[in-house]
């Protein structure tokens, strides 16, 4: 059987069209799988930048609760020892951090009663707990 060069034509347009197909859905199949991959990477950051972010404002929570009652500790012993520098010492803090601690019950008494206000009262600098002596 003999071909005609229109039938051929056909056969060859044909032919490239299956192959072009199968190319076609192979490359749209491996963009799926990277985009699903994509997908789940993006799923599994967020999780954990959420994990983090929730982390970090409990742990602000606490450390805004704790350094009150430290800068509390630090007022009282400075009022009965007269000075700030007095109160460092008997703690072994700097008289810097003392004042640090004892500003942190200023912000958190002029604030609202709520702990939540208490943490976005604390400065990023008021967090270093590095100062005591030993440390």
């Amino acid at each position: 059987m003999t071909l005609s060069k229109t039938e051929a034509r056909r056969v060859a347009r044909e032919t490239m069209n299956s192959r072009r197909a199968q190319r076609q859905e192979k490359e749209r199949a491996a963009r799926e799988e990277r985009e699903r991959k994509v997908r789940e990477r993006e799923e599994a950051n967020e999780n954990d930048i959420v994990a983090f972010l929730q982390a970090e404002a409990a742990r602000a929570a606490a450390v805004a609760k704790y350094e009150t009652v430290m800068g509390q500790a630090v007022m009282r012993i400075s009022e009965r020892e007269a000075s700030v520098s007095a109160a460092a010492a008997l703690l072994s803090i700097t008289p810097s951090r003392a004042r640090v601690l004892q500003q942190c019950v200023a912000d958190t008494s002029g604030a609202a009663t709520s702990d939540d206000t208490a943490v976005t009262d604390v400065a990023p600098h008021q967090l270093n707990v590095g100062d005591r002596a030993g440390e």
